[in-house]
C-alpha cells in the first residue's frame, strides 16, 4: 500500500495537536474535579428522591454517582501503574 503524496517523492505526514504538559495537566484536574462536582450532586439527588420515596430515580442516581467518583480513582491507577 502506498501512502499519500504532495508531490512526488514527498509524502504526507499527519497533523495530531500536541498539548504542552502544563496544560495536559490543568485539563486532567478540570476533568477530575467535574467529575467529583457531578458525583456529589447525584449523590445528592439520591438522598432526596430516597426520603422522597421515588426508588427508581434515587437508583439511578446512585449508580451515576458511583461512576462518576470512579473517574478519579482510575485515574490514579493509571499513573501510578501506567496502564
Amino acid at each position: 500500500m502506498r501512502a499519500a503524496t504532495a508531490s512526488p517523492g514527498i509524502p504526507i505526514e499527519p497533523k495530531s495537536p500536541r498539548v504542552s504538559g502544563a496544560r495536559s495537566i490543568l485539563l486532567h484536574f478540570v476533568r477530575i474535579v467535574l467529575c467529583a462536582a457531578g458525583a456529589a450532586a447525584l449523590f445528592v439527588g439520591y438522598q432526596h428522591f430516597k426520603v422522597s420515596g421515588q426508588t427508581g430515580l434515587s437508583t439511578g442516581s446512585l449508580v451515576g454517582a458511583a461512576l462518576l467518583a470512579l473517574v478519579p480513582v482510575r485515574a490514579l491507577l493509571s499513573e501510578l501503574f501506567g496502564v
